[in-house]
């Protein structure tokens, strides 16, 4: 049987939390409007006949990605892992829509 510790809540923790919960809220608001902002862009490409993918650019920001959190003494491990499934989302998303609007523009 296992045993639990019952714990009283202790201001500070939960204090703690709802400073989490909120943060994480804001987190998941911005990643929202990134994605927004990735289908105005894949727009943009399709109709300016750009290409999906700019390696340049994708370096670039993961430059700028691991140059903010430096500073948050957060693993650079776990900020590439992060950056790339971002990025890879993005890029999913963007070659999907791509594929299934590619005959709007064209017409």
């Amino acid at each position: 049987m296992t045993k639990f510790n019952i714990v009283r809540p202790n201001p500070e923790i939960i204090r703690l939390r709802y400073k989490i919960d909120k943060a994480d809220k804001k987190v998941l608001k911005l990643l929202k409007k990134r994605f927004k902002l990735t289908e105005r862009l894949v727009k943009a490409k399709m109709i300016l006949d750009y290409p999906l993918e700019d390696p340049t650019r994708e370096a670039e920001i993961k430059i700028k990605w691991l140059k903010i959190f430096k500073k948050a003494k957060t693993s650079p491990q776990f900020i590439e892992s992060l950056f790339t499934l971002v990025t890879q989302e993005a890029k999913d998303f963007q070659a999907n829509y791509a594929k299934t609007h590619e005959k709007r523009f064209i017409d």
